[in-house]
């Protein structure tokens, strides 16, 4: 009732069970190979379609998901072979590469081929036929595992994982593709949390690129030296961020501001840029006002205690009320 109500997965589950209670009757085994082979041939549909459709990503899935209940399937196998190659070869792999792989396929193809169309004379057993096939499905992943350890040899984790996959939908049991797999799995996503972190950096949000970088180089096994890298480069950021402030700071005439932010960023990089010249050329321009101020409040003669202001003008037009006080004195008739 399931499987005609296309729930086959569910139906996939009870043919299952029955079989487990009657391992001796053959219907249960009927369904369950009928069943696979449909839900095979579904997701192959899925998979041609997104193929089609140029979603390499989502056709691969389907796929797997097809060899998952049939391993053998040549359509599957094929597509999700064109669709790797693909993917890798838009990730910057090359045409040489993209060419060479899908030769290394079709070889393996026509071997296999001319194993079918010859079984009739070569061999007199399935058994036969069937163990050719399975080498040509052994070898074309052999193939495809040596291209996945170069990829990972040069932290292209995200085409080594393709290759790796590609690899286990041709051999499940091959432990060198399963373990390229596993650590591809765990270094695409690292190399994800490394993009999030420069991403996080160009914007500015850099206690997030540093959570990030914490975060991956936990994670890594293979990226630690490029994580150790980005940590720096997030104190660079962090570095010129205060720079920056500071000297908008002093640009708009906050002197004080400007010095407290040039301190805290010595505190952490003495020797940043010009910081510190520039730190203590603002701590003399405040020093100089003070005095400068302190000596045209006392100062008595107007023409004095204006050139006494114009000199703290000079070079902090927005001390005090300087500005105020300059004008209303010119005003009043002190010299232009």
């Amino acid at each position: 009732r399931l499987t005609f109500a296309d729930q086959d997965v569910e139906a996939l589950q009870v043919f299952h069970d029955a079989h487990e209670l009657a391992p001796d009757r053959s219907e249960a085994a009927t369904w369950i190979e009928k069943t696979r082979h449909k839900l095979a041939d579904h997701y192959l549909a899925l998979g041609l379609e997104a193929h089609a459709s140029d979603k390499l990503e989502e056709a691969i899935g389907h796929y797997e998901s097809a060899l998952k209940f049939d391993p053998g399937n040549r359509g599957a196998l094929s597509g999700m072979a064109d669709a790797t190659l693909a993917v890798n070869y838009r990730e910057g792999l090359g045409k040489a590469y993209y060419e060479d792989g899908l030769r290394s396929f079709h070889t393996g193809w026509l071997e296999q081929a001319k194993s079918e169309y010859g079984k009739s004379e070569k061999y007199t057993q399935t058994p036969q036929l069937d163990a050719r096939q399975q080498q040509v499905s052994i070898d074309l992943a052999a193939a495809r595992v040596t291209v996945a350890e170069t990829l990972e040899s040069e932290n292209k984790f995200d085409a080594a994982r393709n290759e790796y996959r590609l690899a286990l939908s041709l051999d499940p049991d091959n432990a060198k593709a399963r373990v390229g797999k596993e650590s591809c799995d765990v270094e695409s996503h690292v190399a994800q949390i490394y993009r999030d972190a420069e991403m996080s950096i160009v914007r500015g949000r850099l206690d997030k690129a540093l959570e990030l970088v914490d975060e991956g180089a936990r994670l890594t096994q293979k990226q630690k030296d490029r994580f150790e890298g980005l940590k720096n480069r997030v104190q660079e950021a962090r570095y010129d961020s205060l720079y920056k402030d500071a000297l908008t700071l002093e640009r708009d005439g906050k002197f004080q501001d400007a010095i407290e932010r040039y301190a805290a960023l010595l505190k952490i990089a003495a020797y940043y840029k010009d910081a510190l010249t520039r730190k203590e050329t603002l701590e003399d321009y405040v020093q100089r006002a003070e005095r400068l101020y302190t000596q045209a409040v006392g100062e008595g003669d107007a023409a004095k205690k204006l050139e006494l202001l114009r000199q703290i003008a000079q070079f902090w037009p927005d001390y005090r009320d300087v500005a105020d006080q300059v004008r209303a004195l010119a005003k009043a008739g002190g010299p232009q």
